[in-house]
């Protein structure tokens, strides 16, 4: 939604990354946007004289009501309109600004051919470009932090979808709404399928690149939702976690750790609000 400043570049670089793979194809999903993101999109598809982009547009009253919403009926829309084998379906979730390389295309396709059990795969998130400090704790959270948790999450056996690059088999799907309506709609999505006994996978050696958050309000802004989503998780999931079968121990633990971080962080944060200075002379 209003993504008219990123949304040419966006469609070029991935008819660039994917010319010299036809059945790649991108569908963008306007969510009754208020500038001209859907007529920019309509204009660069004529130029570049492609049926490998679609424009999927929402109206209210029923768009603008969440990520979740908004890729449930995408998905649903391009089940029906076409004659796709759901199982050499791969449906890749991308924001308007994130961009990925041919090689990050071929190597996904690569993971689900060689695995025919595989049923989601998350991709490693780098930053497009870095300019001040805010981008460089950006890419070192990603490049490091996250990427050391999933990997860590594949020996535990419960890698999540976390963001850009997150790609499902679609005849792992078994309902017609598979997203739901957390702020952190790609970790319910996970957990969905891990309680389901889904087979999950994290790719280091595959990146997709996105815009790093350039002001503190808006970073502040987008971590309270995070925020938000993982509470929302707690609250939805945690009691089917602990008693679910298709999981382990271990990643029962991590999942659980995860959802009350927030909780966590504020306990600690508190309990240095009364904790004496002490001075040495």
């Amino acid at each position: 939604m209003n993504e008219e400043a990123v949304i040419s570049r966006t469609i070029k670089q991935f008819l660039k990354s994917t010319a010299g793979l036809s059945q790649v194809e991108m569908v963008i999903i306007d969510d009754d946007s208020s500038d001209k993101t859907s007529s920019i999109t309509k204009m660069v598809i004529a130029q570049e004289k492609t049926d490998r982009v679609k424009l999927f547009e929402r109206k209210k009253p029923n768009a603008q009501i969440g990520k979740g919403e908004a890729l449930n009926w995408a998905y649903s829309r391009l089940i029906s309109q076409n004659n796709y084998d759901p199982r050499y379906l791969i449906i890749e979730v991308m924001d308007a600004d994130a961009y990925m390389t041919a090689k990050g295309y071929r190597k996904i396709l690569q993971y689900f051919s060689v695995d025919e059990n595989l049923d989601l795969l998350q991709t490693r998130v780098g930053m497009i470009k870095i300019t001040n400090w805010l981008h460089i704790l950006q890419d070192i959270e990603f490049a490091l932090i996250n990427d050391w948790i999933q990997n860590t999450r594949n020996i535990i056996s419960n890698a999540a979808a976390s963001g850009n690059g997150q790609c499902i088999r679609a005849s792992a799907v078994d309902t017609n709404r598979p997203w739901g309506n957390a702020l952190l709609e790609d970790f319910e999505f996970s957990t969905r399928f891990l309680l389901n006994g889904k087979k999950t996978l994290y790719a280091h050696d595959i990146v997709v690149f996105q815009e790093a958050v350039s002001h503190p309000l808006a970073f502040i802004r987008q971590r309270s939702r995070w925020v938000q989503g993982g509470l929302d998780c707690l609250v939805n999931y945690w009691g089917k976690i602990i008693s679910n079968n298709n999981l382990n121990l271990r990643a029962k633990c991590e999942m659980t750790f995860y959802m009350i971080l927030p909780i966590i962080t504020l306990i600690t944060g508190a309990s240095q609000l009364d904790s004496p200075w002490i001075c040495e002379r």
